[in-house]
This record gives C-alpha cells, sequence and structure tokens, in this order.
C-alpha cells in the first residue's frame, strides 16, 4: 500500500513536471560555475572587485542569468567599493532569483549577507527585504506535492533510527530493508522530476540532505545514482557541493581516500599545499568553486 501512494504521487509529480521542465534552462550548470570561478577569485583573493563585477556581467550575459550566490557576490563587490545602494539592489536580486550551491554562502565568511549589509541605511534594508518577500514566492507548480512526498519518505528513514525501534529484536534485517524501500522511492522520485535542490524545490535540501547521507551507506544505491546524480548537477538541480560532499561520505564510510575535502575529518590533520591545490583542481571539474574552504568550515565528520 505504501508503495502504491507513492507511486500514485510520484505519476501526479509527473504530469504537472512536464509543462515546468520546458522552461528550466539547458546549459551545463559546471561549465557555468567554472566561468564564475575567477570572479570569485578576483574578489575574494585580490581585491579586485571592479574586475569582479565585470567578470560577472559578462557571465551573465552568457548564460542569461545569474544565481542567487553570484548575486551575493556582486553585492560583496559593490559594498566594499561603498555603492551601498547597488549592494542592496544585488541582494534584492539574490532573494528574487534561485540559488544552485547556496552552501557556498553557507561556509564563506565574506559571502556572509548581514556583513555586507552592515552600515544599511533604512532605504537599503527597505530594498533588501522586498527581495525576501519575492523568496518566499519562489515556488514550482508542483511545490506542495513534492514537499508532502518528501517528507513522508524523511519521516520513515527518521523513524527507523529512534526508539523503540532502534535496537529492537530483528532491527537490523527490519533496518536494511525498510532503508533500501526508501530510497527506492528517493530514486524514483529524483528519476521522475529530478534532484530536489533549490531549482526544483525551494529550500530542497532541508528534505534531502539526510536521505542523501543515508544513501551514501549503500553500495547499490551509490553504483546506480552516481552518473545519473551527476547528469542532476550539470542540468541545475544539484548542488555541486552537495554532490561531492556525497562521494565524500561515500567513500569515508568504505574506508577509501577522499578526493575532495568536503569533510572536516579531524583524523586526516592539515592539508598541504599540494593537495589543497589538487583539490580545487577537483572540485573544479565538477562546478565547485575554489573559495569554497577546504577542509568544510561547518561539515566535520568524526567516525562512530
Amino acid at each position: 500500500m505504501k508503495n502504491l501512494y507513492f507511486t500514485s504521487f510520484i505519476l501526479l509529480l509527473s504530469q504537472s513536471f512536464m509543462n515546468f521542465s520546458l522552461a528550466q534552462s539547458d546549459f551545463d550548470h559546471i561549465v557555468y560555475k567554472q566561468d564564475c570561478n575567477s570572479s570569485y577569485i578576483k574578489s575574494i583573493e585580490y581585491k579586485e572587485y571592479k574586475e569582479s563585477i565585470k567578470q560577472l556581467k559578462i557571465v551573465q550575459e552568457k548564460y542569461g542569468l545569474l544565481y542567487g550566490e553570484e548575486y551575493i557576490l556582486l553585492a560583496y563587490n559593490y559594498a566594499k567599493l561603498g555603492k551601498k545602494k547597488k549592494a542592496a539592489k544585488s541582494l534584492k536580486e539574490a532573494w528574487s532569483n534561485l540559488f544552485f550551491d547556496m552552501n557556498i554562502v553557507f561556509e564563506s565568511t565574506e559571502l556572509d549577507p548581514p556583513a555586507i549589509m552592515k552600515g544599511f541605511k533604512k532605504s537599503h534594508m527597505k530594498i533588501v527585504e522586498e527581495g525576501f518577500e519575492n523568496f518566499g514566492k519562489l515556488k514550482t507548480p508542483f511545490s506542495d506535492s513534492l514537499s508532502k512526498v518528501l517528507l513522508k519518505i524523511d519521516s520513515i528513514d527518521q523513524s527507523i533510527r529512534k526508539p523503540p525501534f532502534y535496537g529492537s529484536a530483528g532491527y537490523e534485517e527490519i533496518f536494511i530493508k525498510t532503508d533500501s524501500i526508501n530510497l527506492r522511492n528517493f530514486q524514483k522520485l529524483i528519476r521522475t522530476v529530478g534532484f530536489p535542490g533549490e531549482r526544483i524545490i525551494s529550500n530542497g535540501d532541508t528534505f534531502s540532505s539526510t536521505l542523501l547521507l543515508h544513501s551514501s551507506y549503500y553500495t547499490w544505491f551509490y553504483e546506480e545514482m552516481k552518473e545519473e546524480l551527476l547528469e542532476q548537477v550539470r542540468i541545475g538541480n544539484m548542488a555541486p557541493s552537495r554532490y561531492l560532499r556525497w562521494l565524500d561520505r561515500h567513500d569515508y564510510e568504505f574506508y577509501k581516500t577522499i578526493e575532495f575535502g568536503i569533510l572536516d575529518i579531524p583524523e586526516k590533520g592539515a592539508y598541504s599545499e599540494n593537495e589543497i591545490k589538487e583539490i580545487k583542481a577537483k572540485r573544479l571539474a565538477y562546478g565547485l568553486i575554489n573559495h569554497y574552504p577546504i577542509p568544510s568550515k561547518t561539515l566535520q565528520f568524526i567516525r562512530q
């Protein structure tokens, strides 16, 4: 009955998605991020704020858009140049548009919106607040339905990891079976509407983060979805940082070499200059900008 419930819901979602998918951007988002990379370097590493703005304008003209994190970089540049009103307008644009990889903002000291807004007048804050209002309206035609499906999958995922079920008699067998069914539903959802990132559902990471983490424990899911999820990065549904975190998490679970330095693993110790250079090159090949810290500042992981 549960699988019938999910199948019916996902069929309804697929019908809603057909019209929406036609409007999606058709460029390679990995290449888009690679084109944005120099803007971050010029701004944050070299303090060449005008050059960074110029590069972002070139990217915007080439692709017909900027994502939220790039608008925040624009705001940072304008704030550094003392152009508060332009900074406020850029922040408004950030919150009025979708984000592709919001983790860049979470991980960056420089791109912290409250820090950028320091010294703003009331008139500037009013402009930014208009963006906040717009952000709440960024919904696809099927956001509510998709949220219900994701919430259901997530609740099943969490229920088997809590008392009284956790650690009960026969727990391990039921745990693996339930996880497998649940991940099959998650897989079916991804294949139907795409990975539920910011472009598919605003604040999609709220629902998908834990599911993605737990999926990294299962070799079958990893092997079946590795290339499919990479394609979700390319078409803009899945953030590069999210994808590389999943790869690193899987490799760490199976005692393999961590390639992308996303997880902060205490036993690793400090990275050498050569390691950092190599990691940045590997990350950028998947669309993760060089500014993203090595290791992550917020993702410390200790093996249990």
